[in-house]
């Protein structure tokens, strides 16, 4: 099955619908489809965003790569970013990526 549309908007949704919301963002980046997601899920957004753009009380506080943003953004920082201040690691595969080595 082809999506039809060019950009998706997806907002919401708990921990619990991650397996079946990456499969929907899988199939539409395969489809050439823009996925918007507006969530809460710092952690989320580090794993799956090329862009961000971050907002307080209604107004945007931050705009760019995902991994600039959220490093240069330490209240909002994923949990790993704070464990490992400094080092530019944003998700668990960035981290046990740098202690492999």
């Amino acid at each position: 099955m082809k999506l039809k549309d060019k950009v998706a908007i997806v907002t919401g949704g708990g921990s619990g619908h991650l397996p079946v919301f990456l499969g929907y963002v899988g199939k539409g980046l395969a489809d050439g489809v823009a996925i918007l997601l507006v969530t809460h899920d710092v952690e989320l957004a580090a794993q799956i965003a090329d862009r961000t753009v971050m907002m307080s009380q209604g107004e945007v506080i931050a705009s760019g790569p995902t991994r600039e943003v959220l490093d240069s953004t330490p209240n909002f920082s994923p949990q790993i970013s704070r464990l490992l201040p400094g080092r530019g690691l944003l998700t668990a595969a960035d981290a046990l990526a740098y202690l492999m080595n």
